[in-house]
């Protein structure tokens, strides 16, 4: 008998132990499971160049998918692994502690009703659900949940991922301000947290509730609900036209607000609706984690977001310096177009007259549109393969040209002021090859002098434009050159080697003013200048005398006089300095006139050209006719440093045939994003849009 209970015995340890065995196994695969679920959520390499506007947000709807997954897949497991350990005659609870229940004591009825009575709790049985009102330790917990959750979603994610995918037209990146914005998210969510956790329970735990959906709203709104956000292009807006958007956005903001408060009053005492909303807050802490690591993750093909990682930034250091050798200018005001001019030398008959030694070309033509794409164009002279994405483009087009390669061997000084050079798209070291130790005005990175308090205020109203609903999106619309301008510590615009370049004509116009050109004594070569300017781009600020009267207060057409006065008062102390004679000017736009648009050009967009080339001096303002287009600029350029200009063409003076084929490439977009590439072929008069004719050629601009 006793040999046979030990058999027994033995066998039901060896089955004990393959059952456990079998069971670790089991835990194993399910762990491989959920984690290839969940890694689904991280970005890969095949995600490269997607537009920086959506690859995060891509990024964070994968993710989502990934922890829904990856939760349905750990319940399942769960329940399956109970199945299995019953069936092996497992008990998981074995060797754990467990604590007796308690039971309200009423003394009066004697030690029997120790065991005879469920616990109460503020006059409900244990067993309907409630729990014991929370600790005050609980408390501060759970209202530093709610308001770490609402901090990290608007004022850290939000500004984060918009500074990195506005690498292009900020001033800084990432790492100049992460700091900041991770201090200013700390500060909101310690006071909320106050706040929350000395309310009486009763009030605090709806209130909490509502901080939770508040940022699960504006993660809902940054995701899905922002279609045809409006760019920050300093553009007045009529936001009437998004009704729509405003309407919608408001009904999903109520509900998502409303409805968790009712049904947590409805299933009072029952704890389902406060633990749901902290689940769905624990998720989106990951899913957005995920998508802000990604910025970061080393390795990574995501280059456009990864501009915190460059070391120097572009300032106007050798902005107003010329040498006494030579002088290459070229001018971009931007959008401006040949009919802008025609219309305000109507208006202003003089405006040109100081531009002695010029000639205008009025049959001209841009390489590409927008901006983004116009403005490297003229430093490149790349245009994009045939069925090239716009992604790869990007990324290798300075690569593919040796034009400032060609300046750079002359011994120019090079100075290159431009808020859309394009740099976010290449890595730091390929952005110091390109550009910083080529020009005279980048430095480093961490010199620059930033108003912590200004970047704090103006990230989070950027923050808040992004994931605030419709409704309430006018009352913190920006654009860029407000973000630059707050970020920014002005006091020292003084010191122009530090002062990041900002495209703000009034200030730029005030400088030259009060700082005025000079030679540069130390110059042995000659100086090749590459300065940007808002010329008839909204917003319209500047008056026709240059003077910026600010935003809305100005139009189109006085802008663009004042924009062509400030050039003419550059060229009046390009004179004082007796330097005139020895300088080429270009003076153009990266485009003519745009705008969005999703068909075919409606309107001819002929950027304005005007030329003078060195020793022309006396000589009135001449007009040609001749056709020439922006892909003339860069062999011009180079003809006027005694560069070789081959492979780019002939300089412009060598120009008349009025019907010389030239090549456009539209973009068209839906507000957001771009859609196709088109491929246009201008001969003849440029402002005349039957000379314009689509050759048949177009692809998708992006993956």
């Amino acid at each position: 008998m006793r040999a046979e209970s030990t058999s027994i015995r033995i066998d039901g340890d060896v089955r004990l132990r393959a059952g456990r065995l079998l069971v670790a196994a089991f835990d194993l695969i399910a762990i491989a499971v959920v984690v290839t679920i969940a890694s689904l959520g991280f970005p890969h390499v095949a995600w490269a160049y997607v537009d920086p506007s959506v690859l995060t947000y891509t990024i964070q709807a994968v993710a989502g998918v990934a922890v829904a997954l990856s939760a349905v897949a750990g319940v399942a497991f769960r329940r399956t692994r109970r199945v299995l350990m019953t069936r092996m005659g497992i008990d998981e609870n074995a060797n754990k502690v467990k604590e007796q229940a308690v039971h309200r004591i009423d003394v009066e009825d004697g030690p029997s009703a120790m065991h005879s009575a469920p616990a109460l709790v503020d006059g409900r049985a244990e067993g309907e659900g409630s729990s014991a009102p929370k600790s005050a330790a609980a408390r501060w917990r759970s209202a530093a949940f709610a308001s770490c959750f609402l901090a990290f979603t608007l004022l850290v994610v939000a500004p984060i991922e918009m500074v990195a995918g506005s690498a292009g037209s900020l001033v800084v990146g990432v790492g100049q301000v992460w700091l900041i914005v991770v201090v200013t998210a700390l500060v909101v969510a310690a006071v909320l947290t106050v706040i929350l956790a000395m309310l009486p329970e009763r009030i605090a735990e709806p209130l909490r509730i509502v901080v939770i959906c508040l940022g699960a709203c504006c993660w809902i709104q940054a995701l899905f609900l922002n279609k045809n956000l409006p760019s920050a292009d300093g553009e007045m807006l009529d936001w009437s036209r998004y009704a729509k958007h405003i309407a919608v956005s408001s009904v999903v903001w109520l509900v998502l607000l409303i409805a968790p408060l009712i049904a947590h009053r409805k299933l009072a005492p029952s704890r389902v609706v406060p633990t749901g909303v902290v689940l769905v807050a624990c998720a989106l802490f990951v899913v957005q984690g995920v998508g802000l690591a990604s910025l970061f993750m080393p390795g990574s093909d995501n280059q456009q977001l990864q501009s915190e990682f460059h070391s120097h930034v572009l300032t106007e250091r050798g902005m107003f310096t010329v040498s006494d050798q030579n002088n290459v200018i070229v001018f971009i005001l931007d959008n401006y177009d040949t009919e802008h001019l025609k219309q305000a030398v109507s208006d202003e008959p003089t405006l040109l007259d100081r531009f002695t030694g010029f000639t205008w070309y009025q049959n001209s033509t841009a390489a590409m549109i927008p901006t983004r794409y116009g403005v490297p164009f003229l430093l490149t002279g790349q245009y994009p393969r045939e069925g090239e994405k716009f992604s790869t483009f990007l990324a290798e087009r300075y690569e593919r040209s040796d034009y400032l390669d060609r300046i750079a061997a002359t011994g120019a000084t090079m100075g290159i002021y431009s808020d859309t050079l394009g740099l976010q798209y290449v890595s730091d070291a390929q952005a110091a090859d390109i550009l910083y130790d080529k020009t005279v005005n980048f430095t480093d990175a961490n010199d620059m002098p930033i108003d912590s308090l200004g970047a704090a205020g103006m990230l989070a109203r950027c923050a808040l434009y992004r994931d605030m609903p419709w409704a309430l999106k006018p009352l913190f619309w920006f654009y860029t050159d407000e973000v630059n301008n707050a970020i920014v510590d002005l006091d020292e615009e003084s010191n122009l080697d530090l002062m990041p370049y900002m495209m703000s004509d009034g200030r730029w116009y005030r400088q030259l003013g009060e700082h005025g050109l000079s030679l540069d004594e130390n110059a042995a070569a000659p100086a090749f200048r590459f300065i940007h300017l808002l010329g008839s781009h909204k917003p319209y600020t500047i008056d026709e005398n240059g003077v910026d009267i600010g935003t809305g207060n100005s139009t189109r057409e006085l802008q663009a006089r004042g924009s062509m006065r400030m050039v003419g008062d550059y060229l009046d102390q390009l004179k004082a300095l007796g330097v005139y004679d020895r300088t080429t000017v270009i003076i153009t736009a990266d485009h003519g006139n745009y705008y969005h648009i999703s068909t075919p050009l409606k309107t001819p967009a002929t950027p304005i050209m005007l030329v003078k080339p060195a020793g022309s001096v006396d000589e009135p303002l001449a007009v040609s006719n001749a056709a020439v287009a922006a892909q003339d600029v860069m062999p011009t350029v180079l003809e006027a440093l005694g560069a070789d200009s081959q492979g780019y063409g002939e300089p412009m003076w060598n120009l008349s045939d009025p019907d010389r084929p030239r090549r456009y490439l539209m973009t068209t977009s839906d507000g957001s994003h771009d859609q196709e590439i088109l491929e246009y072929e201008i001969k003849g008069d440029a402002l005349d849009l039957d000379n314009w004719k689509l050759t048949g050629l177009k692809w998708a601009a992006q993956e």
